[in-house]
C-alpha cells in the first residue's frame, strides 16, 4: 500500500456532476480519449528516464497530473504530482513507475466502466 492509495482510483461525485453538465455522449468521448493520452505521457516517461531529460520528465508527469485531474482521477493525479516533484530526481521517479503504471491501469479500467453507463 502507497500513500496514494489513501485516494479512491475516481471521483465518482465529480463525474457524475460534470455528466449532468455535459451529458453522457460528450463525457463518454472524453473518457474514451484519456487512456491514450495518460499511455503517451507515460511511454515519454520511459524515454525521459533513458535520456536523462527533467524537462521532459516534468512535461510528462504534468501532462498526466491535468489530464487525470480534469477526468476525476484523483489516484493517477496525485502519483503524477510526486513524479512531477520529483522530475529532477530519474531513480525517484524510477522507483515510482511501477505504482504510476498500476494506478494508470486501474484508472483506465474506471474509465472504460463508466463509458459503459454514459
Amino acid at each position: 500500500m502507497t500513500k496514494h492509495d489513501e485516494y479512491p482510483i475516481g471521483s465518482e461525485e465529480l463525474l457524475e456532476e460534470t455528466r449532468a453538465q455535459i451529458g453522457d455522449e460528450v463525457l463518454a468521448e472524453l473518457l474514451a480519449m484519456a487512456p491514450d493520452t495518460i499511455e503517451g505521457h507515460i511511454n515519454n516517461l520511459h524515454e525521459a528516464i533513458k535520456a536523462q531529460d527533467s524537462d521532459a520528465l516534468y512535461l510528462s508527469a504534468h501532462t498526466i497530473m491535468g489530464t487525470a485531474s480534469s477526468m476525476f482521477a484523483t489516484r493517477l493525479a496525485s502519483v503524477a504530482k510526486e513524479i512531477e516533484n520529483l522530475s529532477t530526481n530519474t531513480g525517484a521517479v524510477l522507483a515510482l513507475l511501477p505504482t504510476l503504471e498500476k494506478t494508470a491501469a486501474e484508472t483506465i479500467s474506471w474509465w472504460q466502466s463508466k463509458m459503459a453507463t454514459a
